[in-house]
């Protein structure tokens, strides 16, 4: 029989007494880990693969950053579809432009293991983001239902797969890499190889970035997270001593509530740890996530580190600290009223 074991919030437990607990007590405790021992204990469980799916994007993309690139590949095999756009909505992208050569990198990761799995790993992304990654490598010619021009006709071409389509590759440090992607797909999903070739043919590149930049906007979105436009606009000051009017404190309903950025925690005893450990409701969970997730996106893009989102944490709970304690004093009673009653973008504005 399993040991009747009891999770205890911040006890460390051996590999062998987690993996006597149950799934959901074991994804309990995940959550409750620095990121290095999350991964340790995923590595050595049996329940490993659903364990990776169970965390939220962020958890997953806070993991990846801090496992390095020997390991990537190893994880991105266990992840969900959610989890693998969410990391390279943030990897590949700055506050708006596209990062070929970012692309390029984590395509080596993808394309490291067995082939089929790499094709799952593919299908999992938007057809248009390797479109966008394909225009920058690739020029092509050749095509149906039509007669070929003269440039195609005497064009030295590299390679072609199915004498349709003939390929150029406009790189050569990335043409090895490239002609794997084309081929897999090519064997795996003929349709999808034929869009990208119609594709490089006749697609604006400009058009297709900004169709997955609004792609990538959506999602985020959906998880909490705001555009950079939106972001900075908690730097925006408010006087502290400015009426409350202005936007009113509305009830945050999110069903996707576990994927809202993780709010790492502070270890201090300071007015407003106090204040939310007494007041944590799940939308002031929510609310507090969306406020932290915009510091990150305005200070770093969001594509950072377990230690650069600690750093950014920290920094808004002491400006949400600031503003409780000019308001407040040191009276916890009326500090917590504040925060039932005020939203906390005004309140880290007034900080």
């Amino acid at each position: 029989l399993k040991p009747n074991l009891s999770l205890v919030r911040g006890g460390k437990l051996s590999n062998a007494e987690f993996a006597a607990l149950t799934f959901d007590d074991k994804l309990a405790h995940l959550k409750g880990v620095s990121v290095r021992r999350r991964m340790e204990l995923i590595v050595e469980d049996n329940d490993g693969k659903q364990l990776t799916k169970g965390l939220s994007p962020q958890e997953f993309y806070l993991m990846v950053k801090d496992i390095g690139a020997t390991d990537v590949a190893q994880l991105l095999a266990n992840c969900s579809a959610e989890q693998l756009s969410f990391t390279l909505d943030l990897e590949l992208w700055g506050k708006w432009e596209f990062n070929n050569e970012r692309a390029i990198t984590w395509l080596e990761y993808l394309l490291s293991g067995d082939e089929a799995d790499a094709m799952v790993l593919l299908s999992r992304l938007d057809p248009e983001l390797i479109q966008l990654v394909l225009l920058d490598e690739i020029s092509v010619g050749g095509g149906t239902g039509e007669l070929a021009t003269d440039y195609e006709r005497t064009e030295e071409w590299d390679h072609s797969f199915d004498s349709m389509y003939f390929i150029t590759f406009r790189n050569n440090k990335h043409a090895r890499l490239i002609g794997t992607l084309l081929d897999i797909i090519f064997r795996y999903d003929r349709a999808l190889y034929l869009d990208l070739m119609e594709g490089c043919r006749s697609a604006v590149k400009c058009e297709i970035e900004d169709m997955c930049y609004q792609f990538r906007s959506g999602r985020l979105a959906d998880l909490g997270f705001p555009s950079y436009e939106q972001a900075i606009e908690i730097y925006s000051p408010l006087s502290p001593d400015a009426n409350k009017g202005g936007d009113e404190k509305i009830p945050l309903v999110n069903d996707a509530g576990n994927a809202v950025t993780a709010n790492l925690p502070v270890d201090d005893d300071t007015l407003v740890s106090r204040v939310l450990a007494s007041e944590m409701t799940e939308s002031l969970r929510q609310e507090l996530g969306g406020l932290l997730n915009a510091a990150m996106v305005a200070e770093g893009g969001c594509g950072i580190d377990e230690d650069s989102a600690r750093s950014v944490h920290k920094r808004v709970y002491g400006w949400l600290n600031l503003a409780l304690e000019y308001l407040c004093g040191s009276d916890e009673s009326a500090a917590s009223m504040v925060v039932r009653q005020e939203p906390l973008k005004r309140l880290f504005q007034r900080g």
